[in-house]
């Protein structure tokens, strides 16, 4: 068995089907094809299910891949160290990223590594739920709020944030006072939706339940969220590193600063598997240490409304 039908085999399943694969190998689809083919005669096995352009693994192709991805792992990382020159690494990296409130700063950061690791072909999720990592095939995926054990993750934290509530001068100056946490049952909150389909309750845990918040406006992007309190929507409950800048602007008011603001977390998650690829330890390394400097990665988010 070649060792480079193997890795076409892999990265078939980790595309998604033969077009995605042949696109990214610059290949025709009918040479990816017959290299499977060739495969599963090797193999006398039936390696996916074809159907138009769906494929899907077959049990024994998904046994198989399970088989082999560690010992994949392991010769992909070994021969990149043996061959390549130092700090020169490439692969595939396949992430979800959550609509987190630092998206787009996540974003610039993964287009930073590529910048310096050119090798390296990245493919970004964006799906509002969270994904199975190995349904998915995922190497990375970021996830909010409390996080569950599971003995095939690694998750590790990130980002910590307090989060407030705000709203533009121009909505507080034409509604209702807002001089305590019960006053925002009569205002127009801008709710997020989170991944697991639950409005995000941003009330102290005593108050919850005891406090009705509304809102005409639900949405499950966290930045588009700051954009329509900006635009005098209603109250947003966010991050005060987000929005603390756009209050010195003068942008944003800080609400109900006498109760303590609500905990929020990011988590960084992966496969807890023995052997990682080379890419994929170097990607989390990187964004590891860019994002513990916390601030400076907000500061990204908000290039467009603070001066220069």
């Amino acid at each position: 068995m070649r060792t480079d039908d193997l890795k076409l085999f892999h990265l078939i399943v980790k595309n998604g089907g033969l077009v995605a694969t042949a696109d990214m190998l610059n290949q025709p689809k009918s040479s990816v094809s017959r290299r499977l083919k060739g495969l599963e005669e090797e193999l006398n096995v039936k390696l996916f299910h074809r159907q138009s352009r769906l494929m899907s693994l077959t049990q024994a192709g998904e046994r198989f891949y399970q088989r082999t991805l560690p010992i994949m792992e392991e010769l992909e990382s070994t021969i990149q160290e043996v061959t390549k020159p130092a700090g020169e690494i490439t692969g595939h990296l396949r992430i979800h990223l959550l609509p987190i409130p630092h998206l787009m700063a996540v974003g610039e950061l993964i287009l930073e590594f590529m910048a310096h690791h050119p090798g390296v072909s990245i493919e970004i999720l964006t799906q509002p739920e969270r994904l199975d990592m190995a349904r998915h095939h995922l190497d990375l995926a970021f996830a909010l709020g409390e996080m569950h054990e599971d003995s095939s993750l690694i998750a590790r934290p990130v980002l910590d944030t307090q989060l407030c509530f705000y709203a533009s001068p121009d909505y507080l100056a034409r509604s209702a006072p807002l001089a305590s946490v019960e006053d925002l049952s009569r205002h127009n909150m801008i709710r997020l939706r989170m991944q697991n389909g639950k409005l995000f309750d941003p009330l102290p845990r005593d108050l919850r339940g005891s406090i009705r918040l509304q809102g005409n406006l639900i949405l499950n992007h966290p930045p588009l969220m700051m954009e329509a309190a900006l635009q005098g929507q209603g109250v947003i409950c966010m991050p005060a590193e987000m929005c603390d800048p756009l209050v010195e602007q003068g942008l944003l008011v800080k609400l109900l600063t006498g109760i303590a603001p609500t905990s929020g977390r990011c988590w960084l998650i992966y496969p807890s598997r023995h052997y990682m690829p080379l890419a994929r330890r170097k990607l989390i390394d990187f964004l590891v240490d860019e994002l513990a400097k916390g601030k400076g990665v907000y500061r990204r988010t908000l290039q467009k409304y603070l001066p220069m």
